[in-house]
């Protein structure tokens, strides 16, 4: 249980990620790239979650288990998480800080509530 809980704390973080990466993409790009920046992550994002869901379906029919499913699963989701943390600061290295501690405040606050 504890697990999945972990796990669900991590998927969310992933998934507020996209929104974060845009966020990020924009504060490092010119204005007159944004529209060939928002394709460009936006057909990443995409090709990702199609390339993910073909290889759960070919590791699932291939007779993978749903336990080794979600461990790959929470392995992925929080090496993207720990990807994401460590872009540099568009700002300087100050607000780095700032995001890495925000998220441990955030994790923590989500581990005591459960």
């Amino acid at each position: 249980l504890r697990t999945m809980q972990v796990m669900q704390v991590v998927y969310a973080v992933g998934s507020a990620s996209e929104l974060i990466l845009f966020a990020y993409v924009y504060s490092v790009t010119q204005p007159g790239a944004y529209q060939a920046v928002t394709g460009a992550v936006s057909a990443a994002s995409l090709a990702g979650y199609m390339l993910a869901a073909e290889l759960g379906q070919l590791a699932f029919e291939a007779g993978a288990t749903y336990q080794s499913l979600f461990a790959f699963s929470l392995l992925t989701v929080s090496l993207g998480a720990a990807l994401g943390l460590a872009l540099p600061a568009p700002g300087g290295e100050h607000q780095r800080g700032a995001m890495l501690s925000g998220f441990v405040r955030l994790v923590r606050s989500c581990c005591r509530s459960g």
